[in-house]
């Protein structure tokens, strides 16, 4: 016959601790799994990348920020898959794969398929600016069909956090590099080298300045006083009242040759008295142009040479006769009186 064992209460303590302790544990897995997602079906999708930047399998896949997945794998495109890719990725999007070179294999939950459509876009996320990577999903377009199991989600180009951090660093260096420059003019503009130097720290042209200020300020008080001709040129009430009255003159005479008033109107305005100075003009061009080609009396004495020498020696010979009549008048004039 048995004999029937003891439990100490000690020992019970103990049983009702683990007991306690596996059903924490149970309670536990079962939130975070399905926190998670881990008990809840979910479908695989595809998209191809040119780079991954650091994305890792297991890393979570997020729409619109919440965790809904998982990333799968993580691997290069091998040149026998290519092709068929390639048909894939032409016949979902019209498009080729180019420079895409990265396939990722990711799962969503299906509770969240049709938030997943053609319009959504793919793109790998940093928490933080050098954080974990994450596969980012965009909701798409609910006026479209969600994505089936194994269809290819569309990327969008990773960001090169690197190439930013490096192009920062380059425009860091040249920043630093003006501002060792600008120190180096600042301390040389204060040892009074150069133009702007010696305008900073030259008592000389400081006290130029100085006499051309109290100049200027005196040529403005003469001004204003009154004495001297540019004073007076400023200063007349009178020379003013002129100034106006010439002014209106003008623009009154301005106004009557728009008008066709006088003279110069009528040369401005009269249509007729311009056809005639236009018909003068002609004619004159005309005359002048006869007398050059040598037809007639006027052009015959402009260009006959010889009638030039006559009339030369004609008046030449009158200018001696008239001098021998004043020296001998009575060789000329014999006057007898009864």
């Amino acid at each position: 016959m048995k004999q029937s064992t003891f439990v100490t209460w000690a020992e019970l303590r103990v049983g009702i601790l683990v007991v306690a302790a596996l059903a924490i544990l149970v309670l536990a897995v079962m939130t975070l799994g399905g926190r998670l997602g881990v008990f809840s079906e979910k479908y695989p999708l595809y998209t191809y990348m040119p780079s991954v930047s650091g994305l890792q399998p297991g890393a979570p896949v997020r729409l619109a920020g919440v965790d809904v997945g998982t990333v799968d794998e993580v691997k290069f495109i091998s040149a026998g898959e290519r092709d068929s890719i390639e048909e894939r990725f032409s016949q979902a999007y019209g498009d080729s794969l180019g420079a895409r070179a990265l396939l990722i294999r990711f799962t969503v939950e299906e509770d969240v398929q049709e938030k997943v459509t053609r319009a959504s876009r793919a793109k790998i996320g940093t928490v933080g600016l050098l954080g974990d990577k994450y596969l980012d999903l965009e909701v798409g377009d609910p006026r479209e069909a969600p994505l089936q199991s194994g269809d290819i989600v569309l990327n969008e180009a990773p960001i090169d956090y690197e190439g930013l951090i490096a192009r920062a660093a380059e425009g860091v260096e040249e920043l630093v590099g003006s501002l060792e420059g600008t120190r180096v003019l600042v301390a040389r503009i204060n040892n009074g080298e150069g133009t702007l130097g010696k305008m900073i720290n030259d008592p000389a042209l400081y006290n130029s300045w100085v006499q051309l200020t109290e100049r200027g300020s005196n040529l403005l008080t003469s001004m204003e006083s009154g004495d001297g001709t540019l004073p007076a040129l400023i200063n007349d009430q009178e020379l003013y009242e002129q100034l106006v009255r010439t002014t209106d003159d003008l623009q009154q005479l301005t106004s009557q040759i728009r008008e066709g008033e006088g003279t110069m109107g009528k040369l401005v305005r009269d249509p007729e008295l311009y056809t005639e100075m236009v018909q003068t003009m002609r004619e004159g061009q005309q005359l002048l142009a006869e007398m050059g080609g040598g037809d007639g009396t006027i052009a015959r004495l402009v260009n006959d040479p010889a009638l030039y020498e006559r009339l030369n020696r004609f008046v030449v010979e009158s200018q001696a006769l008239l001098a021998d009549i004043q020296q001998n008048p009575r060789k000329y004039i014999n006057l007898q009186i009864f």
